[in-house]
């Protein structure tokens, strides 16, 4: 496969992952504290159950930042993501100095998902 070739494929597998981040923050946000209204193309996602209670994530202390949903935070996040991949792309010789400004915008969402993890 040329280089070419997989920078391309590479490229669209990261715009569908941030894509993807986006619409699961959206659901959340759309959820507004309340797991029952959490449903997704028609699937409920998020049916209380021994493992999984969205209630309970969605009504801790940790569901906020700064008085915003984490989730909307979140989506905002996976929406720059897949906005950058899309119309800027991988990184380049010419756009070095841009790109290191989505390294540690990247950096610093890879730091607070671990954070969350965590606190799950």
């Amino acid at each position: 496969m040329p280089i070419a070739s997989s920078r391309g494929l590479f490229r669209t597998l990261l715009c569908v992952l941030a894509l993807s981040g986006f619409a699961i923050c959206i659901v959340l946000v759309g959820m507004g504290g309340s797991a029952k209204a959490g449903s997704f193309g028609g699937m409920n996602i998020c049916t209380p159950s021994a493992s999984i209670n969205c209630d309970y994530v969605l009504a801790s202390r940790w569901s906020k930042v700064l008085g915003m949903p984490v989730a909307a935070v979140g989506a905002a996040y996976f929406l720059l993501l897949a906005i950058w991949f899309l119309f800027v792309g991988l990184p380049n010789e010419a756009g070095r100095i841009w790109h290191r400004l989505m390294l540690l915008i990247c950096g610093m969402g890879l730091l607070g998902s671990a954070y969350f993890t965590f606190v799950m």
